[in-house]
């Protein structure tokens, strides 16, 4: 994380870290684009930590990545932060939202809108969402009744 840190917000900088404060240089070159790049990383901790996640419920990934397809004259784009490929078959199509909001309603609903979209279906998939925050009210009964996975940052760092 350092590195990525050092190399997006420092290395390219380093003259004005010199010149300025490092309140002016957060303003101006870090405030901007700081959750876009936290979100990143929290894409690829995700990544790590699903596997120990489902390691522990004796479930294992034989693939995991993201996917990815452009708009054609055939079909939509769709862009999934995380598709977990296991080794009974079933897959997990992921979403990973760095917000400090409750996952609500219109995020799963987006996430099965990304479902229909992936064309690798499987005997099952499992909608799974990996949020900085807890899931809203709505979600609650998903999660419960198994048509939802629902991991927090706290949940994964539980493993």
């Amino acid at each position: 994380p350092f590195l990525y840190f050092w190399f997006r917000y420092v290395f390219p900088y380093r003259s004005m870290v010199q010149m300025y404060s490092s309140r002016e240089i957060f303003n101006l070159y870090v405030k901007p684009s700081w959750d876009i790049f936290l979100g990143l990383r929290f894409e690829a901790f995700v990544k790590r930590a699903a596997l120990s996640v489902l390691k522990e419920k004796n479930i294992f990934v034989k693939e995991a990545g993201a996917y990815w397809q452009n708009k054609t004259q055939k079909g939509p784009g769709v862009q999934i932060d995380l598709v977990l490929d296991r080794a009974d078959g079933d897959t997990h199509i992921c979403e990973c939202k760095w917000t400090a909001q409750p996952v609500g309603l219109g995020v799963y609903k987006e996430l099965l809108n990304k479902i229909s979209l992936y064309p690798h279906q499987t005997q099952t998939v499992h909608p799974t969402i990996f949020s900085l925050s807890k899931p809203s009210k709505a979600l609650l009964p998903l999660i419960k009744e198994g048509q939802l996975w629902f991991y927090t940052l706290e949940d994964l760092y539980h493993v």
